[in-house]
């Protein structure tokens, strides 16, 4: 084995551990970083965009491996809310990666796409609490019950309760949104999931980012299986990277028991808008 390649794998495994502790941290699955990392500085930057999201996707899901591990010990894993989101994001990965190859996975298409995205999951983020106000307004009232809303109680590993409600048509439609921008992306969904999962679905924000992790074993495997089918995936780049998201993974979901939600909530949106000026200004 080339010296070479020892000392890129063992540089990617190290990026990997930093992306890994923060992606676990605010619930992103290490994607939002990864893409950016094999664009930018592997022999990847003037392939296909398309191999980039595919090789991206391996890492992602053994970094939700990792994280599902650790949160599912922490017990702060809504299994049922989990899988309802699955449900719909399967399908839709598998839609987002055919998709990304259909186009070429062209540079500008790709990268503005991804900036895009960034920017709006990180302004949601920043004004939640004026979306919480303005949300009641554009509701509409009704004495009648909500369809498909469950009381949701979970105990934690600390003995404490969280109580919340779980409406299961957000659910299905933020996986099938998240699903697609995942297998397009190739980014795993959670720089989606978990906005949406907070301001959409109204799960506490320690739930939506544990819960996040699990939906991503779904949503990557899917998309994974698609993308190796079509020989897309660039192994030697996505298993040292996926060593160090484990690695890190592990760190970042035993970090995450001691820091607030509301320092999450602006970790979260500080990284997004980092990432989507990078973004945007590589695709001119």
């Amino acid at each position: 084995m080339p010296a070479e390649y020892i000392v890129k794998a063992v540089v990617l495994v190290l990026v990997g551990v930093i992306i890994g502790t923060i992606g676990t941290l605010v619930g992103l699955g290490g994607g939002f970083a990864v893409v950016p990392v094999l664009v930018f500085f592997t022999r990847l930057k003037d392939a296909d965009r398309s191999v980039a999201a595919a090789t991206s996707l391996v890492a992602v899901f053994l970094n939700a491996c990792s994280g599902t591990f650790n949160y599912a010990r922490q017990k702060r894993i809504d299994v049922a809310a989990g899988l309802l989101v699955a449900m719909a994001a399967i399908p839709s990965a598998v839609l987002g990666a055919a998709t990304v190859g259909a186009i070429g996975g062209k540079h500008f298409i790709f990268d503005i796409a991804f900036a895009v995205v960034a920017a709006l999951m990180a302004a949601l983020l920043i004004g939640e609490r004026l979306v919480a106000k303005l949300g009641p307004l554009f509701r509409r009232k009704s004495k009648r019950r909500p369809r498909l809303v469950f009381d949701r109680r979970m105990q934690l590993r600390d003995g404490s309760y969280l109580n919340y409600k779980l409406d299961a048509r957000r659910g299905l439609l933020t996986g099938a949104i998240c699903g697609f921008i995942a297998g397009f992306l190739g980014i795993g969904g959670g720089i989606v999931q978990v906005p949406f999962m907070i301001l959409f679905m109204g799960l506490p924000v320690h739930i939506a980012v544990a819960t996040s992790q699990f939906i991503l074993l779904f949503s990557t495997a899917s998309a994974t299986i698609f993308n190796a089918g079509r020989g897309r995936i660039q192994f030697d780049l996505a298993l040292p990277i996926g060593l160090g998201l484990i690695i890190g993974a592990a760190i970042g979901a035993r970090i995450s028991r001691a820091v607030g939600g509301w320092f999450i909530r602006l970790a979260l949106a500080f990284i997004l808008l980092l990432i989507a000026v990078w973004m945007f200004f590589t695709a001119f």
